[in-house]
């Protein structure tokens, strides 16, 4: 009889606390989106022209068979759609004329990516922005990303750390389509 009242008194605490579940966000996939870049980029034999920026020296650089999951990797480290970052993000949609520009922008102060703003042309991805932050006792890293479909990138990048100068360096790359030789007649 003392179960029964007890199971009893447990069921109707638990039946009058209703539990309102948030609405739950579907996050852009960036990973999904550049693995698609990716494809497309092999396929066309695109090669990669990068020039790195660092305190008063420029270097260019052809690269004719780039690794492109290592190139892209600041991109792909920058996924919000992960599990442990459920909820971290609040979503924001704006329409202008023929662009869609949708933002992530984090409500959680663990989360490293503080923004995410992915804006569409004509229902097709044409720019990624990133803000991410990173840091903790020794070691501060701020970057700004930037992803244009089909045509490159550039990372801004700030590494401070513990008794040691800053680093700041820019990497700006462009996709350049494969110039195949012409074959003689």
């Amino acid at each position: 009889m003392r179960n029964l009242i007890l199971c009893s008194c447990v069921l109707l605490i638990t039946g009058c606390t209703e539990v309102k579940k948030q609405p739950e966000i579907n996050y852009f996939s960036i990973s999904t989106f550049l693995n698609k870049e990716i494809a497309t980029l092999k396929e066309k034999e695109a090669i990669l022209v990068k020039t790195i920026q660092q305190k008063n020296k420029t270097e260019t650089r052809s690269v004719y068979t780039p690794d492109w999951e290592n190139e892209l990797k600041p991109f792909f480290e920058s996924a919000i759609d992960r599990p442990a970052w459920k909820n971290s993000y609040q979503c924001d949609t704006t329409l202008i004329d023929s662009e869609m520009i949708i933002s992530y922008t984090s409500n959680n102060k663990k989360a490293p990516v503080k923004l995410l703003r992915v804006t569409y042309l004509k229902d097709k991805v044409n720019t990624i922005f990133i803000l991410f932050e990173k840091s903790n006792a020794w070691f501060c890293l701020n970057q700004q990303l930037t992803y244009q479909s089909e045509q490159g990138f550039t990372i801004h990048s700030e590494q401070k750390m513990t008794l040691s100068a800053p680093a700041i360096y820019t990497i700006s790359a462009k996709f350049e389509e494969k110039k195949h030789p012409s074959k003689p007649l």
